[in-house]
């Protein structure tokens, strides 16, 4: 089933035992990612797979926040804070990870993130799965 609402507000009892979340250039709308990564959590099930992408940038660029709203007016983010705000709002581990160009602004590379979490015993078996499909 495919369910189609704001990330936010989104009742959560609606969707409860999502298996797979997927969110292509959506992370660069928000700064602080503790309560959008719980609520990825929420809405999952126990054993589940979480793959988005996000602007990059270093850790010393990002300050200590972790992130920093570039000029764009969107947001990028570090490696190091994706993977501890993941682990914290919904105990991910990392199952993959790429350095991408999720786009192009003004001719020029943008530079990104393709983070992969699993979450459960299922999480990394899961994502095999979906890797085998792909290739």
């Amino acid at each position: 089933q495919l369910t189609r609402g704001d990330i936010l507000l989104t009742p959560i009892e609606q969707s409860v035992g999502v298996e797979l979340i997927a969110a292509a250039d959506v992370l660069v709308y928000f700064g602080a990612l503790k309560e959008l990564l719980q609520s990825f959590a929420d809405l999952s099930a126990p054993s589940s797979v979480l793959i988005f992408s996000c602007e990059r940038i270093s850790s010393e660029e990002a300050g200590p926040d972790g992130w920093k709203l570039r000029p764009s007016g969107r947001f990028a983010h570090s490696r190091k804070y994706v993977e501890a705000m993941a682990k914290a709002a919904g105990g991910y581990e990392l199952l993959g990870y790429n350095e991408i160009v999720p786009r192009m602004e003004y001719g020029q590379p943008v530079l990104g993130h393709l983070f992969v979490f699993g979450r459960g015993g299922g999480g990394q078996e899961s994502w095999m799965k979906a890797r085998r499909a792909w290739d």
